[in-house]
C-alpha cells in the first residue's frame, strides 16, 4: 500500500511540475520574451480556433480547394449541431463534450488524480483552448488505456474505436487488446473502415465525388502543411529534422524519414517482444500493455510528417502507464521515475527560442528538442526493461532470494 502511494504522489508532483512550467511559458510569453505560442490560452486570442472554423466550414467541407482535413463523421456530426443549434450554442457543446470525457475518465479511474493530470497538462490545455478535435479523440483513447489496464476488453475496444472516429490515431491503441479479443478488434476495424466510407459518401450530393474531393483536400493539405513548411512551427515530429539535413521538400525525402520512422518503432517492439521472453509464451500481457501505452504514444507523434503540440497529450497515457501499481516499471523506482522525467520534459512547452527561415515559417527549438527526447525515450523504456526482465528471471532462478 506504502508503495502504491508513493507512486500515486509522482503523479501528483507531475501535474504539479507540469502547471508550474506551462505558467512560467505563459507568463515569458505575455512578456513578449518567447514565442507568443501560449497566447492561445489568454485574452481571447485564437480562442476555439479549430472548431469555430469547422462550424464555418462544415457544409463545404471536403472541400478540394481548402486545406482542410476532418474525419467524415466529425464533419456530419457538426453539420448536424449547426442545423440546430447555433455557433454559440457549439461553442458551450464543446466544452459539454470536453466535461463529459472527464468525468468519463475520473469514474473509470476510480482516481481524482488523472483529472489534475489532464487540466495542468499543456498539451491538453492547448488542444481545448484551440477547440480541436485531437483532444476529444485523446480523451476517449485515454479512456481505453484505463479499461484496458483493468481488463475490460470490450470496453477498450468501443471506446478506442469512437476516438478513432473522430480522428485516426486511437486506432493504432487497438494493438493492445489483439491477444485477448482479436476477432472483435478484428470487427471493430473493419466496422471503423465501413463507417468512415459510408460518412464519406454522404458529404457529396454525388456520392462518389466526395472521396475524390477528399483526397483533393488531402494534397493541399500535404502541399502547404508539409512541402512548404506551414505546418513546422508546431511541430514535434522527426521530420523537423528530416527538412534540416536534407535541405529539400520533395516525396523522397518524405517518404524516407517516414520509412526510417516506422523502422524504429517496428524495431523497438520487436525488441521488447524477445526481451520479455514472448515467444516462448511469458508476460504476454506486459508486452501488449507496453507496446499500446508506451511506443504507440511515440509513434503517433514521432512518425506523422506534422504533429503539433496538440498531440503530445498521447504521451499522457505514458505517463498514466508508469504510475500503475501493474506496469512493468512499478518496482523499480529509478526507471519509473526517470521515464516520468523523459515524459515531463516532452510534454512542458519549450518555445523560448524562435528561428526565423527564409521561405518557410518560422519554428522553436521544441521541434529540434522533443523529436530527440522522444527517440530516447522508447531506448530507455528498452534499457529498463532489459533489467526488469533479468530481475525476473533472477527471482525464479533463486526463489528463496
Amino acid at each position: 500500500m506504502m508503495e502504491k502511494n508513493k507512486i500515486r504522489d509522482d503523479l501528483l508532483i507531475f501535474s504539479c511540475g507540469s502547471a508550474f512550467i506551462t505558467l512560467v511559458m505563459l507568463l515569458i510569453s505575455e512578456m513578449g520574451m518567447g514565442h507568443p505560442l501560449l497566447g492561445y490560452l489568454t485574452y481571447g486570442r485564437g480562442v476555439l480556433d479549430d472548431w469555430l472554423n469547422l462550424f464555418h466550414l462544415a457544409y463545404s467541407i471536403p472541400d478540394p480547394n481548402a486545406l482542410h482535413i476532418y474525419p467524415p463523421i466529425s464533419i456530419v456530426f457538426v453539420r448536424a449541431i449547426k442545423y440546430f443549434f447555433p455557433i454559440s450554442d457549439g461553442v458551450w457543446l464543446f466544452f459539454s463534450i470536453v466535461v463529459c470525457c472527464l468525468l468519463s475518465l475520473k469514474i473509470a479511474s476510480k482516481d481524482s488524480k488523472v483529472i489534475l493530470l489532464l487540466l495542468t497538462s499543456y498539451p491538453v490545455l492547448f488542444g481545448i483552448s484551440r477547440g480541436n478535435l485531437e483532444v476529444i479523440a485523446f480523451f476517449l483513447a485515454f479512456l481505453g488505456a484505463i479499461y484496458l489496464l483493468n481488463g475490460k476488453t470490450k470496453s477498450f475496444v468501443a471506446s478506442t474505436v469512437a476516438g478513432a472516429l473522430i480522428k485516426p490515431f486511437p486506432i493504432l491503441f487497438l494493438v493492445g487488446g489483439t491477444h485477448r479479443k482479436w476477432k472483435l478488434i478484428t470487427i471493430a476495424v473493419v466496422v471503423y473502415c465501413i463507417i468512415n466510407a459510408l460518412f464519406l459518401y454522404l458529404l457529396s450530393d454525388s456520392g462518389l465525388d466526395a472521396y475524390g474531393r477528399f483526397s483533393s483536400a488531402l494534397g493541399i493539405y500535404k502541399r502547404a502543411m508539409i512541402f512548404e513548411g506551414s505546418g513546422d512551427l508546431f511541430n514535434n515530429s522527426i521530420f523537423s529534422y528530416a527538412w534540416l539535413i536534407t535541405e529539400t521538400r520533395d516525396s523522397k525525402s518524405l517518404y524516407l524519414f517516414q520509412g526510417i520512422a516506422i523502422a524504429f518503432m517496428l524495431c523497438c517492439v520487436l525488441l521488447a517482444f524477445f526481451i520479455l521472453g514472448v515467444r516462448q509464451g511469458n508476460n504476454l500481457n506486459i508486452f501488449y500493455e507496453l507496446v499500446c501505452l508506451t511506443f504507440i504514444p511515440v509513434a503517433v507523434i514521432l512518425c506523422v510528417p506534422v504533429s503539433a503540440d496538440y498531440r503530445l497529450c498521447y504521451l499522457l497515457i505514458t505517463v498514466y502507464y508508469l504510475s500503475q501499481p501493474g506496469s512493468a516499471f512499478a518496482s523499480n523506482v529509478v526507471a519509473r521515475r526517470f521515464l516520468t522525467l523523459l515524459c515531463f520534459l516532452i510534454l512542458v512547452p519549450k518555445h523560448f527560442v524562435m528561428y526565423l527561415r527564409p521561405g518557410f515559417s518560422p519554428i522553436t527549438i521544441q521541434s529540434y528538442i522533443n523529436p530527440l527526447l522522444l527517440i530516447m525515450l522508447c531506448i530507455s523504456v528498452l534499457f529498463f526493461l532489459r533489467k526488469y526482465q533479468r530481475d525476473v528471471n533472477r527471482s525464479v532462478d533463486c526463489p528463496g532470494h
